[in-house]
């Protein structure tokens, strides 16, 4: 490679799998076999092996996971589910990044969009139990790879799991980090979005019992006032309906990462325009009912696949934009509202 290509970083070969790269390229003990009791889809059997690559690189803000020689194995990172991932836009991105080398072993927990709460939980986090499903203990991990952006919630959660922020790396946009064994779990969502029983599972057992929850019942409205997406116009009206119904007004954005498990461990009611603190109902009583408020032209269901994958009542609102444009991204639009006349009588029909 010429010195300008060790700055310049592009793909030598891209496979549709780590089990296809390793058929291809000899790299099977490169492999550790995970439990199949843990996949929900057999057609992605092909890939459920946690890798471990010697002089293994992580490309940017983990966007991708490569070989020593370059090559990136798909259904990985950015290419998760993608069922062409070479036709993927990240490998196009010929940015100039410096090597950064990490001595020892490095996993790598961070996902392409884990800089995010809800993908952290659930994309993130779960990839240290299927460490020790492969029989790796974390106390034998050098280094634990995380997101560029700084959160509270990835430290918190770390420190409250006992692995200390003195073993956390940042992932870099301007970067190729380089471990002298780079462990990668796969994405545990096969496919993606279906959040596997034993994801919630995990996050249950690992952080609610650190929790006595000392108000239980509470009724909790999640207020979006402080964000510019997908807000609520008439978010005052809706808070100070819920208030004469008894409903705390939250901002767990606010929150540590403990008090937000906390505060959801106690709830009796979830209501909210859809956004990430919605990702804490893996810590709410399993007889939560919960109520989803939707922009009509962003309807994720994430959060309702949780909420019914544990048995919790859900319900979701759809409200009026009606000055939002077809193009718009949904992202990026802007305030919608909800009848309150209409949330009214789905609060009644819930007893609420």
């Amino acid at each position: 490679m010429s010195i300008l290509g060790n700055f310049l970083w592009r793909p030598r070969g891209v496979y549709r799998s780590i089990g296809e790269w390793a058929v291809e390229r000899g790299g099977f003990a490169c492999l550790k076999p995970l439990p199949a009791g843990l996949l929900d889809d057999a057609a992605a059997a092909d890939r459920w092996h946690l890798a471990e690559l010697p002089r293994g690189k992580v490309i940017g803000d983990a966007r991708l996971v490569a070989t020593a020689d370059n090559d990136v194995p798909g259904q990985l990172q950015a290419l998760h589910g993608d069922a062409h991932p070479a036709s993927h836009w990240a490998l196009r991105q010929a940015r100039f990044r410096w090597p950064r080398r990490l001595y020892g072993k490095a996993v790598i927990l961070a996902s392409a969009a884990g800089g995010n709460y809800y993908h952290w939980l659930f994309d993130g986090l779960p990839r240290l139990h299927l460490l020790k499903a492969a029989g790796l203990g974390w106390e034998n991990i050098d280094w634990f790879l995380l997101n560029e952006a700084r959160h509270r919630f990835d430290i918190k959660s770390m420190e409250m799991l006992g692995i200390p922020v003195s073993r956390l790396v940042r992932c870099s946009k301007r970067r190729v980090t380089v471990a002298d064994k780079l462990i990668v779990p796969p994405m545990p969502s096969t496919p993606p979005g279906q959040i596997p029983p034993w994801v919630c599972e995990f996050l249950r057992q690992s952080f609610l019992p650190a929790h006595l929850v000392s108000q239980p019942g509470r009724r909790l409205y999640l207020s979006r006032r402080h964000t510019s997406k997908r807000r609520l116009g008439n978010e005052a009206a809706v808070e100070q309906l819920f208030r004469q119904r008894g409903f705390e007004v939250v901002h767990p954005e606010q929150l540590s990462f403990r008090d937000q498990v906390a505060l959801f461990a106690g709830a009796a009611a979830v209501v909210g325009p859809h956004g990430a603190a919605f990702a804490n109902l893996v810590f709410a009583p399993l007889d939560v009912r919960v109520i989803e408020l939707f922009h009509p032209k962003h309807q994720e269901p994430c959060y309702e696949k949780i909420a019914r994958s544990l048995g919790m009542t859900y319900h979701r609102m759809v409200g009026e934009a009606p000055g939002e444009r077809a193009a718009d991204r949904s992202e990026k639009l802007g305030p919608y509202s909800v009848a309150p006349d209409e949330l009214i009588r789905l609060l009644d029909s819930q007893g609420l």
